[in-house]
């Protein structure tokens, strides 16, 4: 029998809430994700683990075998965890955390600084790039867990995500762009775009011109630099969408200015993503609580409402 690990995760999320709803919302994925790994998990048994009643789902007897040693091996690796970072002591261990853009202007900053204040021995690596790229570095074990803004909920086989907050979107382009007034997104996307995602991914563009039944525009670059992507406006006709976490940017630039569109624009959220609690090491998880505690300081502020959409 081959089940992997972030099957019995699930599982055990299942087995926990009760219902695979409960258990998407609580591993931040969708619905037919659970219902797949499940019944991925009973073809490879050969027998099914779960009845439905009205209390919602409930392990038969088969599953109740199953749970008892996916419960023993999710204990035995939490342990494994334990002592492996005793063995590495302080001195060596390290944290690395990925982020977007997007996030450096929240709590992220000054979770790094009183995590380093705290744990003066551990070395702590920062790196930006792209969400999916972040997803795909946690997998191979390059980094220990990511901020990361996203319009989508697309999360990596194993990983884990949890919603912080989520941010306002906001058309920007050059002070002197040929559009000035409230316009429609059906006139804006003959314009040139920068777009902060990568080709073929589910980018906050091409999320928003689906949403609107509209083809992409003729002419995106794109680019993960707010530098570059702040000259590239500057001095030409592109646009681009931004989080409201780059407002405190767009006052001190006096070369850019936002654009009003008819339509509403989606939401960012803004997302811990990490491999699953119990495989993560002490070190990370003790950022991860860190990380929770100063974003809802940071939430309860006076300041930062201007920023945020809502709250978790």
């Amino acid at each position: 029998m081959r089940i992997k690990l972030h099957q019995l995760n699930i599982l055990l999320e299942v087995a926990a809430q009760g219902s695979f709803g409960k258990a998407a919302k609580s591993l931040g994925l969708t619905q037919p994700a659970i219902s797949k790994t499940i019944s991925d998990i009973e073809g490879e048994i050969g027998l099914p683990i779960l009845s439905r009643n009205s209390r919602g789902i409930e392990l038969n007897e088969y599953g109740q075998v199953l749970i008892r040693h996916a419960k023993d091996i999710d204990q035995s690796l939490h342990h494994a965890r334990e002592e492996i970072d005793q063995l590495l002591g302080n001195a060596m261990r390290q944290l690395r955390v990925g982020f977007t853009s997007a996030t450096s202007y929240s709590p992220l900053a000054s979770s790094l600084l009183l995590f380093q204040q705290h744990y003066p021995n551990v070395k702590i690596i920062t790196q930006q790039d792209r969400p999916r790229s972040l997803q795909r570095k946690i997998q191979q074990r390059d980094l220990d867990l990511a901020v990361v803004s996203s319009s989508d909920d697309f999360i990596e086989d194993g990983l884990e995500r949890e919603l912080l907050y989520s941010l306002g979107n906001f058309i920007i382009a050059a002070k002197n762009h040929p559009v000035q007034h409230r316009v429609s997104l059906k006139k804006l996307l003959s314009y040139p775009w920068i777009d902060w995602d990568e080709p073929q991914q589910s980018s906050l563009l091409s999320q928003l011109c689906s949403r609107y039944n509209l083809s992409l525009p003729q002419q995106v670059l794109h680019c993960s630099s707010p530098e570059v992507m702040q000259y590239l406006l500057e001095n030409s006709t592109m646009l681009s969408i931004w989080s409201t976490a780059g407002l405190p940017l767009l006052t001190k630039n006096q070369k850019l200015h936002k654009i009003t569109l008819n339509e509403p624009l989606p939401l960012t959220q803004v997302s811990i993503i990490s491999a699953t609690m119990s495989r993560n090491s002490s070190v990370t998880n003790q950022f991860i609580e860190l990380l929770r505690y100063q974003t809802q300081h940071w939430l309860q502020k006076e300041g930062p409402e201007q920023f945020l959409a809502h709250g978790p």
